[in-house]
């Protein structure tokens, strides 16, 4: 989804996840608040340059009074337009969210990502690198 109907859906998914007043992300293309991360998020989305999906695991949630860290699998895929092409890529990564409770409220502070392997396909084998066979 692209265009101003992926902005929309920012507004959808904000009060899901709802983070804490200063609070930080640190991702690949990103290292700010998450306020200014929204605002990046949604240029992007306006764009509508390339199609993007996370495939997010199950989070491993370590609690302590009032605070918790929680350890993500996620594969960040991405379909994207370059000179060579058409490529999908993929990103295998940790997300670490700590996590801070106020007023009863669950809210991140700060999420940081671990990268641990990437991978980038041509989507048409014609692409493909010289010598590659064909199937």
């Amino acid at each position: 989804m692209s265009g101003p109907s992926a902005v929309r859906q920012f507004r959808h998914y904000l009060p899901v996840f709802p983070y804490y007043a200063g609070g930080r992300i640190s991702i690949s293309w990103f290292d700010g608040r998450h306020e200014d991360f929204v605002d990046a998020s949604k240029r992007i989305a306006a764009h509508g340059t390339s199609r993007l999906k996370h495939q997010i695991g199950s989070p491993v949630v370590t609690i302590n009074g009032h605070r918790a860290i929680s350890e993500t699998n996620v594969i960040i895929m991405v379909r994207a337009r370059t000179g060579a092409g058409e490529i999908d890529t993929s990103s295998y990564a940790r997300f670490y969210d700590w996590l801070v409770k106020v007023n009863g409220v669950w809210k991140f502070a700060e999420r940081v990502g671990v990268y641990e392997k990437d991978r980038i396909d041509p989507v048409s084998s014609a692409q493909g690198p010289k010598g590659t066979p064909t199937i």
